[in-house]
């Protein structure tokens, strides 16, 4: 008796040890996803090769939540599951069935990435091992696109004409440009795991990743993204009063520059200067400019034919190829993608959606977080200014299939989640890292 009394602590412990293997290698195989987000190259249809490690890793999540019966959240799964019934639905009214299938098989894919994401990153531990991928994948991708591009290699850079816009291994440069952006903001967020000279050089590349890849979106979501942080590092050690203020002068300064901006001609000026990086930013504005209104004059042409249903998600360029339009692309705007192809219900989803990722961004950004995870995310409300970067770039793109979205959706659902208990063992404060020591 005496020594099955002995015994039952220490098989105990090494379930318990077992466990945290386990979730330790979970994690694992989402940073191993998340390393191959910038591989969109070569694919086969709409599956790219980041796409197998996607569902190769929540594959291995659902495993370990199986076997660990752990508590399992689902944030944004509801206003994400009507946004997919809406566009079952417009498709199947349209006669775009196959189409829209197709787009919500998609949309559901990275939602369970997602999920996986924010279940899985409930101690400090794993949320430092995902965080560590994306800023060290994000930091190894912009190094060699950059070089890519000073070599003139364009198997690295990306780029479809010597000194154009650099892509890498995504899709196009606005997609690269939201990559980099929302990375700089996550490496800044970690400032607890990586050491301060680190850091410097890390958040530089990628800024040099954004410029390289010259996405206006991205750039312009950078620097607003920074202004809101600050803001809200204000509200942090000063008030909400004072936030308040900080953000009224901000936005005078914001629009003085706009009216600067357009006044001045500087759009032009840069498309006829000899600095490249102007020409490939500020100087084709206006044609950008130009470029989306009249796809949004097709698009609201398009949504007249189903204007409460919407004709099916993801069919914009089958819809425009159909009818009697100027331009047969996608819809590159969100929110108006949304109201199109999916009807007024799922502009409801869309914006139950972005309520919901408000809701939980405002919870990590003002409050402290406990002691472990503020060990990893030693400035949390810098994952604001990522979202900044994707409201903007939403704006120009259809971004919800921009697969490093569902990775920020994914952190700041856990730490919203998770942070409000301290899950972690003591052993995993040590294991995180150095703490940040420059």
């Amino acid at each position: 008796m005496a020594v099955e009394a002995a015994a039952a602590p220490l098989a105990t412990a090494r379930l318990e040890a077992r466990s945290r293997e386990d979730h330790r290698w979970a994690a694992m195989a989402l940073g191993a996803s998340i390393w191959l987000l910038p591989v969109l190259r070569p694919g086969l249809g709409t599956v790219r090769p980041a796409d197998l490690a996607i569902v190769g890793s929540t594959s291995v999540v659902v495993l370990w939540l199986g076997w660990s019966r752990v508590s399992l959240r689902m944030p944004f799964a509801a206003s994400m599951t009507l946004f997919g019934i809406a566009g079952l639905v417009a498709a199947s009214i349209s006669g775009h069935a196959t189409i829209g299938i197709v787009a919500v098989v998609q949309d559901l894919v990275l939602l369970a990435w997602c999920l996986a994401i924010a279940n899985v990153c409930r101690t400090p531990e794993t949320l430092a091992i995902v965080v560590r991928a994306w800023a060290w994948s994000a930091t190894v991708a912009a190094s060699i696109m950059i070089v890519g591009a000073v070599i003139g290699l364009s198997a690295l850079s990306g780029q479809v004409v010597e000194g154009g816009r650099a892509a890498l291994a995504f899709d196009n440069p606005n997609q690269a440009g939201a990559y980099f952006a929302c990375a700089f903001f996550v490496i800044l967020s970690a400032g607890a795991i990586i050491p301060r000279r680190r850091r410097f050089v890390m958040t530089t590349i990628v800024a040099a990743g954004v410029l390289f890849a010259a996405s206006n979106a991205a750039i312009g979501g950078i620097l607003l993204g920074l202004v809101v942080v600050g803001i809200l590092a204000i509200a942090r050690r000063r008030g909400v009063a004072s936030a308040i203020a900080a953000a009224s002068i901000a936005a005078l300064v914001v629009a003085g520059a706009a009216v600067a901006f357009v006044r001045l001609d500087v759009a032009e000026a840069a498309g006829e200067s000899d600095i490249r990086l102007l020409r490939n930013t500020l100087g084709r504005g206006s044609e950008s400019a130009g470029d989306r209104v009249g796809r949004w004059e097709s698009l609201g042409d398009a949504y007249l034919q189903y204007p409460v249903s919407g004709y099916g998600a993801a069919a914009t360029k089958a819809v425009l190829d159909e009818g009697p339009f100027n331009d047969s692309k996608g819809a590159h705007n969100d929110y108006a993608a949304a109201l199109a192809e999916r009807g007024l219900l799922g502009s409801i989803a869309l914006i139950l959606l972005i309520a919901s990722i408000t809701t939980r961004m405002g919870s990590i950004a003002i409050r402290p977080l406990t002691r472990g995870f503020a060990a990893v995310l030693g400035a949390p409300h810098f994952l604001a200014g990522a979202l900044v970067v994707l409201a903007i770039s939403s704006l120009t793109h259809e971004i919800l299939h921009f697969r490093n979205v569902w990775v920020l959706l994914g952190l700041v659902a856990a730490v919203s989640l998770w942070s409000r208990e301290d899950v972690a063992s003591p052993a995993a404060a040590r294991a995180i890292g150095d703490g940040g020591r420059s």
